[in-house]
């Protein structure tokens, strides 16, 4: 699993590349579903508004997506915030594991 480190108050200039793998970690073909979508919890448990954010998905086909920050920080408080990708085709829904995004305060790490 990889982890993603930031401050409170970051406002990522790079999107963050997101693979999704199969069960044998090989690269999938996401290009059958027709939705793709980001759910981002806090560390208190709390799902993050990501409102203005974007996903690249110019990679589908071996199941690259990029995740676009949106103009304002989602970091606002210290500790793991977990990041998971929602695919659907209308009829299935699948959910990706989570990825850690660890964000700290100078001096601190939760």
């Amino acid at each position: 699993m990889a982890i993603s480190q930031y401050k409170v108050g970051a406002i990522p200039r790079r999107g963050l590349g997101i693979t999704i793998l199969d069960s044998r970690g090989r690269s999938l073909d996401i290009s059958t579903y027709t939705s793709i979508s980001v759910r981002i919890i806090d560390p208190d448990n709390t799902e993050v508004d990501h409102t203005g954010s974007s996903l690249n998905l110019g990679g589908v086909t071996v199941g690259r997506i990029m995740f676009e920050w949106p103009t304002y920080s989602l970091f606002e408080k210290t500790g793991d915030y977990l990041l998971e990708v929602i695919l659907s085709d209308g009829v299935h829904k699948d959910i990706t594991t989570e990825h850690t995004i660890q964000v700290s305060s100078l001096g601190r790490v939760n």
